[in-house]
């Protein structure tokens, strides 16, 4: 495919990129995703004459009956780029082409500076790691803010049918999917019943990355920036992306926390230096948003719900089953000690 995508760059340039062609040679770097199988994505890096930092980025999938996730990211960004606030944009790829090349859909964006946050936690002296990240949360909040801002935030008067449908019917698809234990029912059929009490009260709806975990946040010279458009949504509950984040923030932190999914979820449950930065953002959003902090952990079970809903375990083979349900499973057993929602 990298002969393909070389050929088709040099010889469209000035239609479909930068005007006239100002490069004697591109040479290209394919990096595969974290998604093993074949509906996992191809991403080309592709620099310029000696360039050590790629100016664009080319994605396709492994599967052409996959393409629509392609076309889609696409389309996602592309809105989100026609909205966002000229300082947004200075914080998000720039997405420019979808064509066909060699029977594949490939997606063209400009590429974005930065190194992502489990990079940026890595490549760090010991001395800097906590400095650097709590700055760079600081920063996240503003962009999330910002995000909200230009995307619209929908202050929204719940009725009854409202509550139905932003918490009722994914429960209701949660309950069916899975075989529920005695202790799981009973969770489920409170948390049902606490519903009933959002119905008439205002609660902002806003835009969602979709796949807000460390790896789609980039730190460049001080500047927030966010990669990876494929899952976003417009309107859906606030914090949702935050929560992500709190989840799987894609590095390890101290003893506590281990290299999986699973272990950094369980991070949720600790009193932490980086637990505590990502409720300081969280009240600071919720002020923003004049959300009521009482509905926080409805929202943060909705998150675990819906996440649950939307991921088949067949789709990633680095998981084993669904996490997002383990990950619910172990919350309804340990609810009082989860520290990020402890106020």
């Amino acid at each position: 495919m990298i002969p393909e995508l070389k050929y088709f760059i040099l010889k469209n340039w000035d239609k479909c990129f930068h005007g006239p062609l100002k490069l004697k040679e591109i040479a290209i770097l394919q990096r595969t995703s974290t998604w093993l199988d074949e509906k996992g994505k191809v991403v080309f890096l592709i620099f310029g004459d000696d360039d050590s930092a790629p100016f664009l980025i080319a994605k396709i999938v492994r599967n052409e009956r996959y393409n629509e996730s392609i076309r889609k990211e696409f389309e996602n960004l592309s809105y989100v780029w026609n909205q966002a606030s000229d300082d947004l944009r200075t914080n998000l790829p720039k997405p420019l082409k979808l064509v066909t090349i060699a029977g594949k859909l490939v997606y063209f964006e400009e590429a974005v500076p930065g190194r992502s946050l489990p990079f940026l936690w890595a490549s760090l002296p010991f001395w800097a790691k906590r400095r650097v990240i709590s700055q760079s949360m600081e920063k996240l909040s503003d962009w999330l803010w910002n995000f909200y801002s230009s995307i619209g935030i929908q202050q929204k008067q719940l009725t009854v049918e409202d509550v139905k449908r932003l918490f009722l019917v994914p429960l209701c698809t949660y309950e069916h999917k899975h075989i529920l234990g005695s202790v799981e029912k009973e969770f489920l059929s409170k948390f049902e019943d606490s519903t009933a009490s959002l119905v008439g009260t205002t609660l902002p709806l806003t835009g969602c990355h979709g796949d807000f975990w460390g790896g789609s946040i980039l730190v460049d010279e001080g500047k927030t920036k966010v990669i990876d458009w494929e899952f976003f949504r417009m309107p859906r509950l606030p914090l949702y992306d935050l929560f992500t984040l709190a989840i799987h923030p894609g590095f390890s932190f101290g003893k506590v926390y281990r290299s999986t999914l699973f272990y950094e979820f369980k991070g949720c449950f600790h009193k932490d230096w980086f637990i505590d930065l990502l409720k300081v953002t969280m009240n600071r959003l919720s002020q923003r948003l004049n959300l009521d902090a009482s509905i926080l952990k409805l929202l943060f079970i909705m998150v675990l719900i819906q996440s649950s809903n939307e991921r088949d375990s067949t789709e990633n083979k680095l998981e084993v089953g669904n996490q997002w349900r383990t990950f619910l499973r172990f919350y309804i057993q340990h609810e009082n000690e989860c520290y990020l929602l402890n106020f």
